[in-house]
């Protein structure tokens, strides 16, 4: 930047290197500058700019702490700063300190009582971790009233919403999500902009638009699509790719497309996201997820093309009246007429699962269990799952197995701060004080550390409700055995749905004694559980690169981009 040139500790050029390079992912870099920039200014109250944007590159990259330091010095130079408060009560909420980011809100709004970015922040403002059944019915019923409140409000017109929170975490209580989401859908929709597409009948391949925050291949949702964006036909459709922010934006795999169109998205403006993807005027677009991340969430609130779409990289329904279909499976869904209960969208069942999922790499060289801190004699009930799908219908299932195998070990992966850990052990502390000391956090872990540690278990232990999806196609194709209990809802039937089609239903459990007492089996006798590693190692290719699911999926988009065609022409 010039102005640096001229004068290497220009503070205000400085903090804007910092958000550019912010912008950019170069985040140690943009730590530099924003350090310089910090020790340039002429006071404190000169800074609070950069000081604040220091914040919330620190919560970017998960130091919490760090971002709070950064918070609260700014608080006590101007207590009542409204960005900063935003930004405090979303790091309470990471840090599972719910009840703070309520307080937050409850304070700021005394200042703006008829806020609704500041209303509906508050309501959606759930743990992670819940200390009871109880209490999560607890909270799902303060939720509930805090959205039937905010139905009957009235707010004054063009009202804009700021991005603070959106209901992810809701889809780990365990229920029927349908209604409330479907309530939750029609405030966002209430506040966002008007922005109906001028679609003109399509000239040319109809054009796909695929979307999400999450698409790059180190991400949970992009091992899901990575396949399915690089093969559906370009012969009959065009393929845009539309990424939310730069962070985990979709990087090709391969230059076998060279004259498809890339697009990222900002991540924090709707209207000019939403007005980009109208420039390209999608006939269909695809959601990979809808709930992950607010930003998405707001745009699939939005007419943005004549057919939307969500599938299921965050898998609960959306509750948008804007998105017409959910894709979804026969093998991951009770029969058709309960699961069309579960979703405001018409309900799209494959017959194959919807995923193109490329195989895991195999381990060759394996670590040492001491490498990980575990125990060499145990038999290792690993369930590396993130630490919020623990729901409290767990905990007798977890305690089970661990007394009634004395020489077992329960092997978690940490949450993102230590704060979370502590919730768990916490409860754990109540529910199975007896086992606790054979439960072992691992601290987050690279890619092939990961698969190493699956590799290594002697058995995958599922969640009840919330089950695995990523780390499922990881596990079986690594051969290693995955106990299962499939529950009423699609979130919590991905494994079993892997295991029906790999034609190994009796691997799954249908109640929590028989769940226990298959882990049990594989955990305790080798030859028990060598055996089901043979069988998955013989039938689990039919997880992986399945072309079925291309076929299916472009015979779908076909379908209602005809019947939509039709209907433009009446």
């Amino acid at each position: 930047m010039q102005a640096l040139t001229l004068k290497p500790d220009h503070w205000q050029a400085l903090g804007a290197l910092g958000r550019c390079l912010t912008g950019l992912c170069n985040y140690p870099e943009a730590l530099n500058a924003f350090s310089l920039a910090l020790q340039a200014a002429p006071t404190p109250y000169d800074n609070v700019d950069n000081l604040f944007h220091l914040g919330q590159l620190y919560k970017k990259i998960r130091h919490f702490e760090k971002a709070l330091e950064c918070y609260d010095y700014i608080l006590r130079m101007q207590p009542n700063h409204p960005e900063t408060l935003i930004a405090l009560s979303q790091v309470y909420r990471q840090l599972g300190r719910t009840e703070q980011a309520i307080e937050i809100h409850d304070r700021q709004l005394l200042l703006q009582p008829d806020n609704p970015s500041l209303l509906i922040s508050k309501a959606l403002s759930l743990p992670v971790l819940y200390d009871s059944v109880e209490d999560v019915q607890t909270w799902r019923n303060t939720l509930a009233a805090q959205i039937d409140t905010l139905l009957q409000m009235e707010f004054p017109e063009n009202r804009k919403l700021a991005l603070h929170g959106s209901s992810f975490y809701l889809a780990y209580q365990g229920l029927n999500d349908r209604v409330l989401a479907e309530k939750i859908g029609r405030i966002f929709q209430k506040f966002l902009p008007s922005m109906a597409p001028v679609h003109l009948k399509p000239v040319g391949k109809p054009r796909i638009g695929i979307i999400s925050r999450f698409l790059s291949p180190q991400h949970t949702v992009g091992r899901f699509m990575q396949g399915i964006i690089e093969h559906l036909s370009r012969d009959y459709f065009e393929i845009i790719t539309f990424s939310v922010g730069n962070d985990h934006a979709y990087l090709p795999q391969q230059k076998k497309h060279p004259n498809d169109r890339i697009v990222v998205l900002p991540s924090d403006n709707i209207e000019t996201a939403a007005r980009q993807i109208l420039e390209h005027q999608p006939d269909l677009l695809l959601y990979a997820d809808i709930g992950m991340n607010v930003t998405t969430y707001c745009l699939a609130g939005l007419r943005l093309a004549p057919v939307q779409c969500v599938t299921w990289g965050h898998p609960v329904t959306s509750g948008l009246s804007t998105i017409d279909y959910f894709i979804s499976s026969h093998l991951v869904e009770q029969e058709a007429e309960i699961a069309r209960t579960h979703y405001s969208e018409k309900v799209v069942l494959l017959n194959t699962l919807p995923t193109y999922y490329y195989r895991p790499p195999f381990q060759t060289e394996k670590q040492n269990r001491s490498d990980f801190g575990l125990p060499e004699t145990a038999n290792l009930y690993v369930c590396p799952q993130s630490l919020f799908k623990f729901h409290p219908d767990f905990d007798p299932v977890l305690a089970a197995i661990l007394r009634q195998d004395p020489q077992g070990a329960l092997v978690l992966i940490s949450h993102y701060t230590e704060a979370v850990n502590e919730q768990l052990r916490a409860r754990w502390a109540k529910t199975m004080p007896d086992v606790l000391s054979r439960v072992h956090f691992l601290p987050r872990l690279e890619r092939q550390q990961f698969l190493t540690l699956l590799q290594g278990a002697t058995v995958i232990l599922d969640p009840l409700h919330f089950g695995g999806g990523n780390t499922t196609y990881e596990a079986l194709g690594l051969g290693v055995p995955v106990v299962t209990c499939p529950g009423p809802y699609m979130r919590g039937r991905v494994t079993a749905g892997c295991y029906q089609k790999m034609g190994l239903s009796t691997f799954i459990a249908q109640t929590t004694d028989e769940y226990i007492a298959l882990a049990f089996k594989w955990g305790t006798q080798p030859e028990q559980r060598s055996a089901a590693s043979q069988q998955i190692m013989e039938n689990q290719s039919v997880l992986f690169e399945d072309p079925q699911v291309i076929e299916e999926l472009e015979a779908f988009f076909k379908s209602v981009l005809s019947k939509n065609d039709a209907q433009q022409t009446l």
